[in-house]
């Protein structure tokens, strides 16, 4: 009798590591929109925000990716069934490329070249503008730079990034 279970068992072990090869497998065939290199550290989703356009449910993911210490950010806007955006943001696209920056008296330029991206909070949406809290970490001093900055999910501008405001800095 006990041949029969450890049989049953040993052919339910089989069936789940069979099932696991085969999912693995399709995994590894579905391309993703963004490649993720090897030295990646830490690939988890930060949050999950779930708000109105128009009278449908519109849900956007925040993903941070750590790479060689410096850190990305990944946007994920679904609506009606669809992705609208997916969009990558790095202190390169909310900072450095920014037009319309405005700062503290005591934030310079030099200050936010040794700041690195910590973290991205949504806030609301209005118009076609999704609207969005930032964490700035300065590498040398170890303050931290709160900020805001809005970025388009429709229109021509769809994917720009602008409005990077520094609220306050803490040390």
């Amino acid at each position: 009798m006990h041949q029969n279970h450890i049989k049953l068992l040993l052919s339910f072990v089989s069936m789940f590591l069979w099932l696991g090869c085969v999912q693995n497998k399709k995994a590894e065939n579905k391309q993703t929109t963004h490649e993720i290199p090897n030295q990646v550290q830490v690939d988890t989703i930060l949050n999950t925000y779930r708000f109105k356009i128009v009278n449908d449910t519109a849900t956007l993911g925040i993903k941070k990716i750590v790479v060689n210490s410096k850190n990305r950010f990944i946007l994920d806007l679904d609506y009606r069934g669809s992705k609208i955006l997916v969009q990558e943001l790095s202190k390169k696209n909310v900072i450095d490329e920014n037009k319309t920056k405005l700062f503290l008296d005591t934030l310079t330029n030099d200050y936010t070249n040794q700041a690195i991206l910590n973290d991205i909070k949504f806030k609301f949406t209005r118009g076609s503008t999704l609207y969005f809290d930032a964490i700035l970490i300065d590498t040398i001093q170890k303050n931290k730079i709160f900020g805001r900055f809005n970025l388009f999910y429709k229109t021509q501008r769809k994917g720009d990034v602008y409005g990077w405001i520094t609220d306050e800095i803490k040390k």
